[in-house]
């Protein structure tokens, strides 16, 4: 299990809990670096976001060898991170720009379409796209592999989206943290479907998140 550790004493360090429960941490060098996320990539190595002044993803290996690589757009702020169906990283920039990265270190980024929506966190999707949220603006973006983006609503205003996952069952779940709800989004449900049945909480349809592709849906 890998970790990254942001900030204070002792610095900035990516840890590691080994089987047997015990803890090590690599220390990394500019003392700016500010790691947030981390994930592991197609390549068997640790990717990690340095939201710091570093302004860099990061690439660790088992054996502690850290690569970096700088992030072309100026204070970026890189916050989440995921392995994509293209075999490629994803990362989301709150400066609002989400990024791929290749395991050769080539990155691309792409403009969101709301300028100060600060994307925070990115997942995989069941439907081979990225899912992230845009804690600002109150939305969910997706971004397919080539790069296209769309954004929806959140119903509730002020919802200041944040985590977001998948299930593996083609449902995407993401809490919103300013209006105390966790948001579920039904990939492949459309309306003659009706609402799809959850145990341990009742559903409120608070709005349709694609037409005849899938329902946003908030619970209590």
């Amino acid at each position: 299990m890998w970790f990254t550790e942001a900030g204070g004493p002792p610095g900035y360090r990516i840890g590691r809990v080994g089987g047997n429960g015990e803890i090590s941490d690599t220390p990394l060098p500019g003392g700016n670096e500010d790691p947030v996320s981390i994930v592991l990539g197609p390549d068997v190595n640790m990717w990690f976001t340095e939201h710091g002044a570093a302004n860099k993803i990061g690439r660790m290996d088992f054996g502690g060898v850290l690569t970096e690589f700088a992030i072309p757009t100026p204070s970026s702020r890189p916050n989440g991170i995921a392995f994509g169906a293209d075999s490629n990283l994803w990362f989301v920039e709150e400066i609002g720009k989400v990024g791929r990265i290749t395991t050769a270190g080539v990155i691309t980024e792409f403009a969101i379409p709301t300028p100060g929506g600060e994307p925070h966190s990115i997942v995989n999707g069941p439907d081979g796209a990225l899912w992230f949220t845009e804690n600002a603006a109150g939305q969910i973006g997706r971004v397919q592999t080539g790069g296209s983006i769309t954004e929806f609503a959140i119903p509730t205003p002020n919802s200041r989206p944040e985590g977001i996952t998948a299930d593996g069952s083609g449902r995407i779940w993401f809490t919103e943290q300013a209006a105390n709800k966790i948001g579920l989004i039904v990939l492949g449900a459309s309306a003659a479907q009706g609402l799809p049945t959850l145990s341990g909480g009742m559903l409120i349809l608070m709005g349709v998140l694609l037409a005849g592709a899938g329902f946003l849906l908030n619970r209590r």
